[in-house]
């Protein structure tokens, strides 16, 4: 198959620059947020060594992102995030809060209604929160029609790590977010489904969007994100900030990689559940190109992180 196609992914973009522009919406899943700090790794007097930055995961991704929402629980969170620093909270305002609101706190639901913010219920059990709030965020921010030759960015927060089930939904959601949700597993799966999937497209974004999984916890963070088969990927992976593992999972079913960028590349490599799979991989340069044909990969690196032990040891060897 001819690669005419070539996309092109920046997965560390929100570590390195400001802001991400007026097409960037940050999502608040319900997981604990810490202020666990990304890293750059330079060069040293004796090799490479890690130096502070002040790279705070979550507080990067607020600031890169044009519009921030709360997805059900996730303003939990963001509430409990501030618990000692109330005048911080204040100007940590999410856009809106959205979802079945089973999670979510009933004093803090009051607490960010009444400094403005929008709380909106749905108890549509067809979809999840996640979708709840890019639908929402959708028709509020990218309904009009000029909006739709671009496609918006979602970047989801706290999307992995907590329960297996929702996890595994968040992967899910990269597959029918390509191409405003037609995937042709997507179409396939409607066709199948019938008057349950009327049901579930209800609250499916019908713009193309491109959704970034981010997930944080005190000893690891990692950044996910779709490739679609067929085509070319490009994705930028700047050492000084991402990895060193790399995986690259075959989620849709048996498809064959070629890779360059990583420790361990490979030629038309079959990979399948069952068979191989490429985990535990690591990055050797500043660029990553993969080739999946004919289906998607998911592909997940390790943000580099600062610890508190290693600053303790520097200071040591000083």
């Amino acid at each position: 198959m001819s690669k005419e196609t070539e996309n092109f992914y920046d997965p560390a973009q929100f570590l390195l620059e400001k802001e991400g522009g007026d097409r960037t919406v940050l999502v608040i899943l319900n997981m604990p947020i810490s202020d666990s700090r990304a890293c750059e790794v330079t060069p040293g007097d004796n090799g490479r060594e890690s130096r502070p930055q002040d790279l705070n995961i979550f507080e990067k991704l607020w600031a890169f992102c044009k519009y921030r929402v709360c997805a059900d629980g996730g303003s939990n969170r963001l509430y409990s995030y501030f618990k000692h620093d109330k005048k911080r909270r204040e100007k940590f305002l999410p856009d809106f809060i959205a979802g079945d609101l089973d999670s979510a706190r009933p004093r803090v639901l009051k607490y960010y209604a009444a400094r403005g913010v929008d709380v909106i219920g749905d108890s549509d059990q067809y979809s999840t929160d996640l979708m709840k709030c890019i639908k929402l965020a959708e028709e509020r921010w990218f309904s009009d029609s000029s909006s739709h030759s671009v496609p918006f960015k979602v970047i989801a927060f706290g999307a992995l790590g907590g329960r297996v089930d929702q996890s595994f939904h968040s992967l899910h959601h990269l597959y029918i977010s390509q191409e405003g949700g037609n995937h042709p597993a997507a179409i396939e799966a409607a066709q199948q489904t019938g008057e349950i999937d009327m049901r579930y497209e209800k609250n499916r974004a019908t713009v193309s969007h491109q959704l970034t999984l981010v997930s944080v916890t005190s000893t690891n963070a990692n950044v996910t994100l779709l490739v679609p088969g067929g085509v070319s990927a490009r994705i930028s992976t700047p050492t000084r900030v991402l990895g060193p593992a790399v995986g690259i999972i075959p989620l849709s079913g048996p498809t064959r990689l070629t890779t360059s960028g990583l420790e361990y590349d490979v030629h038309e490599w079959a990979t399948a559940f069952g068979g191989l799979v490429s985990t535990s991989n690591y990055l050797r340069e500043e660029e990553v190109r993969i080739d999946s044909e004919p289906l998607p990969v998911v592909f997940t690196v390790e943000i580099r992180m600062w610890y508190k032990d290693e600053e303790d040891k520097s200071s040591e060897e000083e």
